[in-house]
């Protein structure tokens, strides 16, 4: 089997917030401004083995938002002023990010026949990753809009789930290649008791790393 197991975790919140006076909790007017919503994550992962000395972990996170409103801006002329309406409507933005690793371990051992040092091991632990995320406040993805902010005309860009209880899905596109060596070297020595001779394992280096990214 080239593959140890496959992970799926599924974990579900829903949320349903107002701030208000307690005079007011259950008016009309009050019940329209709850805050309520739905998040769902969903990470996939599992472990590959490559050659068999190599293993990859690639990973997956899904993360989805369920909303029962939006907001929608503009810039009104008579006042000179942004307006930000709510707009009762199902709405749903989701956004994921992909990760993976590979490394492997390297092992280095020399051995004394004669002497109080009886051997030296060296392992080492060479590591790669990569991650990525989309930039989901592209338009295609529907879940950022722009409008006027001012008299200028300068244009401003803003998420519809901006008031949402679990946020919005976020923005910018982002991307990471990582590379690190880790380092471990221990000692044996002889230990001579009497006619016995026994050996003692002595750490070195308990762990010196080199990373870059």
């Amino acid at each position: 089997k080239w593959y140890d197991k496959i992970m799926i975790k599924y974990a579900m919140s829903t949320k349903n917030t107002i701030s208000t006076v307690d005079s007011l909790l259950f008016t009309k007017n009050s019940l329209a401004n709850f805050r309520n919503g739905m998040k769902h994550n969903v990470p996939i992962n599992t472990s590959i083995k490559l050659f068999k000395h190599f293993t990859l972990n690639p990973r997956i996170l899904f993360t989805e938002r369920w909303y029962l409103s939006q907001i929608r801006k503009t810039w009104d002329i008579d006042s000179r002023s942004i307006i930000t309406d709510t707009i009762n409507q199902f709405t749903r933005g989701h956004e994921y990010n992909v990760s993976t690793g590979l490394n492997t371990k390297i092992y280095g051992i020399v051995q004394f026949q004669k002497g109080k040092i009886a051997a030296l091991r060296h392992v080492i632990t060479p590591n790669l990753s990569f991650s990525y995320k989309p930039d989901f406040s592209n338009e295609k993805y529907g879940y950022y809009k722009q409008f006027q902010s001012d008299t200028l005309g300068n244009i401003q860009q803003y998420s519809i789930m901006n008031n949402g209880v679990f946020g919005y899905p976020s923005k910018g596109r982002s991307g990471n290649i990582t590379f690190g060596i880790n380092n471990i070297l221990e000692m044996k020595t002889r230990i001579r008791k009497d006619t016995n001779i026994t050996l003692k394992k002595i750490k070195l280096l308990e762990n010196i790393s080199i990373r870059s990214s």
